[in-house]
Parts: structure tokens; sequence; C-alpha cells
């Protein structure tokens, strides 16, 4: 009988060399397509209900998944079943504001995988609809993998604030179902400091690691309209 870790092992590559991302993000992959495809890169099993899950060449993690709605931190953490008003990054021991700060989450298994090497305050690209933003790596928990702040679903053009500063406000406890990319960093953040919870430092910080990511490839690559190539 074939061991279950290596049919799981099989199943993974399988799925990672034969993966191609959703259609509306893969002007702003470009060549980051090959290094998903190419023989340094590995499938990390299980995917936790993501799509795919692979560790690229230069040790970035790459996955496809949906993104739920983190409320953590945040004044809609009482209107959140799930909600609590911690999170699991506590810079300076303070909790980060779903509402206002782009995060991300992550579930327990992967972040207690050293296949992942993710710490808190690391920092991601996160891709959707021909979008590109940069979160950090704020809350731990659940069973499947995609999870994001209300900050993160705003930025991606997914408000889920109705009626906002009204006595009728309230969150949309619904994510997006599927076609979300994530590129972590793995030890990209520093988790004793708050720098990152700031939208500019965090977008400075994210987009550094894009480019250096993308000059990686050794590829032709587009500019995202939401940024410039650095000088």
């Amino acid at each position: 009988m074939i061991p279950t870790i290596i049919l799981e092992t099989a199943a993974g590559e399988l799925a990672r060399k034969s993966y191609q991302p959703p259609a509306a993000n893969r002007a702003i992959l470009g060549p980051i397509i090959n290094l998903i495809k190419s023989d340094e890169a590995r499938a990390l099993f299980p995917f936790y209900d993501a799509r795919i899950i692979c560790k690229l060449p230069g040790g970035q993690i790459y996955y496809e998944s949906q993104l739920a709605v983190d409320t953590d931190g945040s004044r809609f953490a009482k209107q959140d079943h799930k909600g609590q008003g911690r999170t699991a990054w506590q810079p300076g021991r303070q909790p980060v504001d779903a509402d206002s700060v782009s995060y991300f989450s992550v579930n327990i298994p992967v972040f207690h995988d050293s296949r992942f090497g993710l710490r808190k305050g690391d920092v991601a690209a996160v891709i959707y609809q021909n979008k590109l933003v940069f979160a950090v790596l704020a809350d731990v928990g659940g069973r499947r993998l995609g999870e994001g702040s209300l900050a993160l679903h705003r930025e991606l053009g997914h408000e889920r604030v109705r009626n906002r500063g009204s006595r009728q406000e309230r969150f949309i406890d619904s994510g997006i179902p599927s076609g979300v990319i994530t590129i972590a960093f793995p030890h990209s953040g520093n988790p004793g400091s708050a720098a990152l919870t700031a939208q500019g430092a965090l977008r400075a910080r994210g987009q550094a690691l894009w480019w250096d990511l993308l000059a990686s490839t050794g590829g032709d690559f587009p500019t995202p309209s939401s940024m410039g190539r650095p000088t």
C-alpha cells in the first residue's frame, strides 16, 4: 500500500503543475505564474479548502482561496458571533483594528506549520479582480484558509460596512467565495513593532517585496496601475 503522505504529495504536485490562476489576475501576476510551475517550487498539502498552496523558489507562500470577513479588533466584532475584541497579533499590546488596517488571517494549522515560516506582522500581496493591495498578518484562527479584515475587503472593492456613521451601521458577514490570491512573504515584518499597521508604511514595504519577487523571475513584467516601478 502506498503511504498516504506520498499520495497527498503527488496530488498536491499535480495540482501545482496544472494550476491556472483566474483570468482577471493573470496580468498582475505576469511571470510569477512561471515560478508556481517551476521545478524549485513545491506544493504544501493539505490545502485547507484553498485551491492551491505552494512555496515559491524564493520562499514566498502562494495560495488561492476564499476571503472570509474578519472583524476582530474593531467595533464590529460585537455584531459578529465569531468576532473578538482582540487579534492574535497585538503590537504594543493593542489589538489591530479590522476596520482600519488591511490585515489577513491564516488558520491555526498553517500558522504552526514550519514549512510556511509565517510570523505575526509578516506582509502579503493580495490580488483580486485585477487589484493588487498589501496586508499584514494580524490574526490566526479558523479551519479554512483565506480570511481578511474589513479594511482589506474595502481595498479590494468589496466594502462590508453598510450605512456607515448612521444608527443602522452594520457589517455584512459575506466574504469573497473564491479567486483571491495571497502571496505571503515569511519573516518580512517585525512582530514587535506596530509600524506596519500604518497604511503608508505597509504599502511601501509591500511594494518593495513585490518588486523583488518580480525581479527574481528574470522576465519582463507589467506595472500594475496602483503602483509605479521603483526608481
